[in-house]
């Protein structure tokens, strides 16, 4: 955005830090106050607190005023004190009767640690470098909300394990840009399963195809998607022969066979999954299981599979690693950044809006919330319409606020890049 120079001088040389930053830099109104304890001196002397007073906000960037001007060794301090509360921000150290100013911020530069900066102003000057310095500040920020979620996620450093989490399989189509058809009506869960993991395994997320083909053979033979240890014991199956079986089954169902439509393709996989616990001798007779592996709908002959399969994703080395998935493709993985995408916007029917209550007929909210939460091993992201977020900060105030930044609509109110700038130490103040 371009600023108005003059009237930014104006407020400037007036200490209308308010006018300032709501009329000419577009940001928010924000009403809070910061108490930062200082320690004692080395002489023993008992710490004082300095009370910073929050007027605006703009994605997570806070300006703060400090109506003094400590040394800079306390401004020091303070400064690490705050970054605790919020990564980026200003704070105006403002002594309106000598005309004084120190601007000291705090900015996210890429590839970059956070930053600290100050910049000293005198109301006898004209204010040039520091009106030049808030107005590129204030493009960078306007540029960052055209970021969608999956554009932030490219933007994260090349190493980072990400992945997005979903309630369904439809989501991760939706968000991975996939224009192949919902799951056809295969009416047979083990089919169901096998089609899916079969999808993950073209997309090139191995994890979730695995645990796709594993529910798929438990619920075959334990009626479980997620048979235990001892379910496999009882019927003698070791645990490396459960596996190896799995991906021999996923990659049986995975190979192509021309003109092969979706009913025979069914049929096909039904017969591996019969062919490979018959030859493992995993059950005594067909009756055991054989009840829930059935042949699937007879509506699908001559329906195409390829409109139902996605291309094969081959990898290179420019592809960003990160992963789109259910929450079922996430059980037992750890993540550099986990992100959970809610894209409902009803009020009683999103998912955010259970979480964690004392009831039992929530319990799958419950668990979806553990296993999202579970997963990072450095940094939590909710992105979610802004009705869950209105209704969770209701019903679960203490959970929202945990989060420095929560996306609305698609669109993320911080650079996911930014966010993960919180794992990074800020470098000591450098005097303009």
């Amino acid at each position: 955005m371009k600023i108005d120079s003059a009237a930014v001088r104006k407020c400037l040389k007036s200490f209308d830090f308010k006018t300032l930053f709501r009329e000419h830099l577009g940001w928010d109104n924000h009403h809070a106050q910061l108490d930062i304890p200082l320690p004692a001196d080395r002489h023993g002397a008992d710490g004082s607190t300095v009370r910073l007073t929050a007027f605006a906000q703009k994605r997570g960037f806070v300006a703060f005023v400090c109506p003094s001007i400590p040394d800079r060794a306390t401004r020091l301090k303070i400064d690490h004190q705050i970054t605790r509360s919020a990564r980026e921000h200003f704070v105006i150290y403002a002594d309106q009767s000598s005309g004084q100013q120190v601007w000291q911020w705090v900015r996210r530069e890429q590839g970059k640690p956070l930053a600290s900066r100050d910049h000293r102003f005198d109301a006898s000057q004209s204010g040039d470098r520091l009106i030049q310095r808030l107005e590129q500040i204030a493009v960078s920020l306007d540029e960052e909300e055209k970021i969608t979620v999956i554009e932030g996620l490219r933007s994260l450093p090349n190493d980072a394990i990400i992945k997005i989490i979903t309630r369904k399989t439809r989501t991760v189509y939706e968000l991975s840009g996939t224009t192949t058809l919902d799951r056809p009506a295969f009416r047979v869960r083990t089919i169901n399963h096998l089609h899916d993991a079969v999808n993950a395994l073209r997309r090139g997320d191995t994890v979730s195809a695995l645990a796709k083909a594993k529910a798929s053979v438990g619920v075959a033979l334990f009626n479980t998607e997620a048979p235990t240890n001892e379910m496999l014991e009882a019927k003698r199956i070791q645990e490396v022969a459960w596996k190896l079986g799995v991906v021999r089954i996923l990659l049986s169902a995975h190979a192509d066979k021309s003109e092969e439509d979706l009913f025979d393709w069914g049929c096909r996989t039904k017969k591996v999954l019969e062919d490979y616990v018959t030859k493992m001798r995993w059950v005594k007779s067909k009756g055991d299981w054989g009840c829930r592996l059935k042949n699937p709908a007879s509506m699908l002959k001559k329906e195409p599979r390829s409109r139902y399969v996605p291309a094969i994703v081959e990898h290179t080395e420019e592809t960003r690693d990160f992963k789109i998935t259910t929450i079922h493709g996430v059980k037992g993985e750890t993540h550099d950044v986990t992100v959970l995408y809610v894209p409902k916007t009803g009020v009683e029917q999103c998912p955010a809006a259970t979480w964690w209550p004392a009831k039992p007929d929530h319990k799958e909210e419950r668990r979806v919330a553990f296993v999202a939460t579970s997963r990072p091993r450095h940094l939590f992201v909710l992105c979610a319409h802004e009705n869950t977020v209105d209704r969770l900060r209701k019903v679960h105030p203490d959970f929202v606020a945990l989060f420095q930044e929560i996306a609305l609509d698609n669109k993320l109110s911080e650079s996911l890049a930014e966010i993960y700038d919180k794992a990074c130490e800020v470098v000591p103040l450098e005097e303009e």
